[in-house]
């Protein structure tokens, strides 16, 4: 059996194949605008997760990232959409 490389895991997150372990959904009524984050697992690291904004990568790089940059993030686009500072 062959180990997971991360030009594997990365083609599973590219197509889409693993399920979401967590998802968050935010709606901007004024905007008429919605939000879809979808959250996977890593494989191979048990805090990290790949991340689609919108069903694009995020980031762009498509490496997994910590949830405190997850929701740090989110909170600055949602304080940017309100017009806050």
């Amino acid at each position: 059996m062959g180990s997971c490389t991360s030009d594997f895991c990365k083609s599973f997150h590219d197509a889409g194949v693993m399920k979401a372990d967590f998802r968050i959904s935010v709606k901007d009524n004024r905007r008429n605008k919605n939000l879809r984050v979808l959250l996977m697992r890593t494989p191979y690291a048990s805090r990290s997760f790949f991340v689609r904004r919108n069903a694009q990568r995020w980031p762009a790089d498509g490496r997994p990232v910590s949830p405190t940059r997850i929701l740090t993030a989110l909170c600055k686009s949602l304080v940017k959409a309100a017009g806050g500072h």
